[in-house]
């Protein structure tokens, strides 16, 4: 047997080891050297018997050491078992970690996702804002420069239609002027001439026969005057307000420079 189960079965067979040397030694002390038959005989059932006894001590004690090493056994299973557990319970729990983990980086990128979303509708937003607002422009610009080049035109044929409307009042001037001259009674006074070369033209001429050609064209020239200088004054007025308002192709349009 191992040494610790003999320490542990040792005060089991004290009894027994002390009983049977009792019996063994008691006829050698007891009996004389003359002992019959019968009595050794006796003694030696009495050593088998108490040999039997010490295998049958011999016997439980080693049921003792097999039911011990069971328990051991099955303290041992249950250490493996509480291993196998605590092994799967860490098993779960860093199972359960990843996950977490994972869900955490898809909750991160739909979060990265949406926010990249939001921001490519909101550029999207502004860069159509920008452009409807630059169309406007553009055709607000465009028809600005489409008034301007009607007021220009407009301008130009007012400054055209002045200087026609001044010489329609100078036309309108001179036929009165000579209406008022043919209804005079000075030119039907008509003398006999003194000199025969001179038939061509009377002695006496009417007052105003003579004088009414440089008056008409004094009168002629004024005119012409008037109208220049208030053609003038209107291409310098539409030429000022051009440059001021920085129109250069309206002036390019009307004929103009600006000095």
């Amino acid at each position: 047997l191992p040494s610790f189960l003999q320490i542990l079965l040792l005060p089991l067979l004290l009894p027994q080891v002390t009983f049977t040397t009792q019996l063994s030694l008691t006829p050698l002390l007891t009996l004389p050297h003359h002992t019959s038959t019968a009595a050794a005989a006796a003694a030696a059932a009495a050593a088998a018997a108490a040999a039997a006894a010490a295998a049958a001590a011999a016997a439980a004690a080693a049921a003792a050491a097999a039911a011990a090493a069971a328990a051991a056994a099955a303290a041992a299973a249950e250490g493996a078992a509480a291993a196998a557990a605590a092994t799967a319970a860490a098993a779960g729990a860093a199972a359960a970690a990843d996950g977490a983990a994972a869900a955490a980086a898809a909750a991160a990128a739909a979060a990265a996702a949406a926010a990249a979303a939001a921001a490519d509708g909101a550029a999207a937003a502004a860069a159509a804002a920008g452009s409807a607002a630059a169309d406007g422009a553009a055709a607000a610009a465009a028809a600005a420069a489409t008034a301007g080049s009607a007021a220009t035109a407009a301008a130009a044929g007012g400054a055209a239609a002045a200087p026609a409307a001044a010489t329609a009042a100078a036309a309108a001037a001179a036929s009165a002027t000579a209406a008022t001259s043919s209804a005079s009674p000075h030119h039907l006074s008509v003398h006999p001439p003194t000199h025969p070369h001179s038939l061509s033209r009377p002695t006496h001429r009417p007052s105003m026969g003579p004088k009414w050609h440089w008056v008409r064209r004094l009168l002629d020239k004024e005119v012409r005057l008037e109208i220049v200088k208030t053609h003038q004054q209107t291409a310098d007025i539409f030429t000022k307000r051009l440059a001021e308002a920085g129109h250069w192709k309206g002036m390019k349009l009307a004929g103009m420079s600006v000095h």
